[in-house]
């Protein structure tokens, strides 16, 4: 088909980002309250720039749906903007308490930094999320093995680079 001109096609490199598949989020079916889970505590470390990035919007819900992420690793240094630019239109989570459940979830399901879908080898687990003054913000998930504990920080859009062999999630899966 190619060669009579009956097919078309098309290939796309990806320059910085390499798919990975896609990871279903199971419905958080009890009410969750941000306010109340991101604490430090045993097994969790929460830096101040997320509760007043993002925990500072986010609100207690009565569950949310299920929801299937994108998962894109890094095969090279690249900079919020050049990740962003090869990820689906829709990657940003856009409601921050839906997004804190569901992290909550992703963590609660990795305990001790059990294997997931999240990186438990000190490489940065990256997702964007819409926060205070809708500013969007990335957020770093990762497991600190020395202290036994996931750290979770957000900090605004930069100039610097992510190592290669950190993992970018989309809100939405696709293109």
């Amino acid at each position: 088909g190619i060669l009579t001109g009956t097919v078309e096609f098309t290939v796309t490199k990806q320059k910085f980002l390499r798919p990975e598949g896609e990871v279903m989020l199971p419905d958080v079916t009890e009410q969750f309250d941000p306010q109340k889970y991101f604490k430090t505590r045993e097994g969790l470390y929460v830096w101040g720039d997320f509760i007043d990035r993002i925990v500072s919007v986010a609100k207690a819900i009565d569950g949310t749906s299920a929801m299937k992420l994108g998962k894109l690793d890094l095969a090279k240094q690249a900079n919020d903007a050049e990740i962003r630019s090869e990820l689906p239109k829709n990657h940003v989570f856009e409601d921050a308490s839906v997004f804190c459940a569901h992290l909550a979830g992703m963590i609660n399901r990795q305990p001790n930094g059990k294997s997931g879908e999240l990186l438990n080898n000190g490489y940065a687990n990256i997702f964007y999320v819409k926060g205070k003054s809708g500013e969007v913000f990335a957020v770093r998930v990762g497991w600190h093995s020395g202290d036994r504990r996931w750290l979770v920080l957000a900090r605004p859009l930069l100039d610097d680079r992510w190592l290669a062999g950190a993992r970018a999630f989309s809100a939405t899966a696709g293109a």
